[in-house]
């Protein structure tokens, strides 16, 4: 059953004692029973825009060739990357300092490390929300923002033109 240590756990989510929970998240994000984390992680990743297909493990035995992923409407390169909610999202191969970016385009890669060594053992990318960066510090935009396609083009204009206005009239800002 769902238990940590001797004492058994509900699932944050619909408070089921019967269903077993667990931590989720490859850094904690909740105690939460299979159906609650499914529901969860796809209502983080749609609205993340994590909804990348993942990249395939390859087989061990596996010797042929394996090209880098491309994205199926420009045929650009990307890095798809895992996410702390076990989804996947299309991350450009190259860094842009933050003021290019708008913000709902806006990623970090973290590492993971183990608990006592300090090895790093895989890398999730992390949206950026709660701090702001600086706007010449380096951060990884999602592949959607830098997509050269005409549908990707006139989103990133309107997420732009969001953030201006988010600026513009956020409480505590002296207008002109």
């Amino acid at each position: 059953m769902g238990a940590i240590g001797n004492r058994h756990v509900a699932c944050q989510r619909c408070q089921d004692l019967w269903r077993p929970a667990r931590e989720r998240g490859r850094i904690q994000l909740a105690v939460l029973c299979d159906e609650c984390w499914e529901q969860y992680a796809n209502e983080i990743a749609e609205l993340e825009g994590a909804t990348a297909p993942p990249w395939p493990e390859p087989d061990s035995d596996d010797v042929m060739w394996t090209e880098p992923p491309t994205c199926p409407e420009c045929g650009g390169l990307v890095r798809i990357m895992p996410t702390n909610y076990d989804r996947w999202v299309c991350l450009s191969p190259v860094d842009r300092p933050a003021k290019d970016v708008p913000r709902r385009y806006r990623w970090r890669l973290q590492p993971l490390r183990t608990r006592y060594s300090g090895t790093v053992v895989d890398v999730i990318a992390v949206k950026v929300s709660a701090i702001e960066p600086m706007p010449a510090e380096l951060i990884t935009p999602a592949h959607r923002a830098l997509c050269p396609t005409p549908d990707a083009v006139r989103e990133t204009e309107r997420e732009r033109l969001t953030d201006l206005m988010r600026e513009r009239y956020s409480p505590g800002c002296e207008g002109p």
